[in-house]
Formats: structure tokens, C-alpha cells, sequence
């Protein structure tokens, strides 16, 4: 029996004021998915966005992050003949291995028509980049329709 003079303590009012408010979000979130959802009709699937980098500010040679640092490539003296009536598009590009000891890289040449079409791939090749040495890796395109580049590095592992 209560007597006017007999307060509840503040931790027993704390568990109970927390229960009613589990048994209110309860009920509400039980409210909530039971209701009926607005159906505004089938959704179109999701988009792409915008790719940032168009193409002609795309680079020629893409790297693997983990390899920037060991590989550098000298640009004034990548060699790029263009397709003649004859011969189709030629390119070497000269690496050096910045690291202390030998690895291995496999890359790929992908060649393009004027209108930016992917028209054929070299496969990727395995070179091994000595310490500290220059190698070049070249690429031929298969069809004269190909004039221009690119060139993917990756680690050989």
C-alpha cells in the first residue's frame, strides 16, 4: 500500500518509461509494414551516370594502383605508326621498372576505329621487367580500320 509520503524510485519509472516507448516504436513499425504501399506503377530499372572522364581526355596507358610506383613509361618516345593502304596501326611503348628487383606484368593493346569503336585487342602478354631496365612493349592492331590506342598494365601475379 502507497502511502501519499512514498515516491517510486527514478530507475523503477526509467524500465518502464523504456518499455512503453519499445512497445510504441514496436507497434508503429508493425503499422507501418502492414500498410498498404503507393504503387505508382512499375519503375523503370536503375541508370548509369555520366562517366566524368570523356573519351578523349581517357588516358592511353591505365595502370593496376599497386604497380604506379615501380613502373614508369617515357611518352616522348612512344613509337605510333598509323595504318597505311598495307599495314595496320604499330605501337611500342618503352617501361622501365623502378624497383630494386625483377617482376612481371602482363599488358594488352585494345585498338579503335575513328569513331571510338573497340575493333580488335592484342591479348594479354607476359613481360618481365628487370631491375631498374627499360623494356618495350609493342602491339599491332589486326585491321586498318583501327587508329587509335590503349594500353592496360596489370601485375602478373
Amino acid at each position: 500500500m502507497r502511502t501519499p509520503h512514498h515516491r517510486t524510485p527514478s530507475h523503477a519509472r526509467t524500465d518502464r518509461s523504456a518499455g512503453r516507448s519499445l512497445a510504441l516504436l514496436a507497434a508503429g513499425l508493425l503499422a507501418a509494414g502492414a500498410a498498404p504501399a503507393c504503387d505508382s506503377g512499375p519503375r523503370p530499372p536503375a541508370g548509369v551516370v555520366q562517366d566524368p572522364i570523356v573519351q578523349p581526355q581517357y588516358p592511353n596507358i591505365t595502370i593496376d594502383g599497386a604497380l604506379q610506383r615501380f613502373l614508369a613509361v617515357d611518352y616522348t618516345q612512344i613509337v605510333y605508326r598509323k595504318p597505311t593502304e598495307t599495314t595496320p596501326v604499330f605501337v611500342q611503348v618503352p617501361a622501365r621498372s623502378q624497383a630494386d628487383n625483377e617482376f612481371a606484368v602482363q599488358y594488352n593493346f585494345e585498338f579503335f576505329d575513328e569513331t571510338g569503336r573497340k575493333v580488335g585487342q592484342t591479348g594479354y602478354k607476359l613481360e618481365t621487367l628487370p631491375s631498374r631496365r627499360q623494356v618495350f612493349m609493342t602491339g599491332n592492331a589486326i585491321t586498318q580500320a583501327a587508329v587509335a590506342w590503349r594500353l592496360d598494365i596489370r601485375s602478373a601475379r
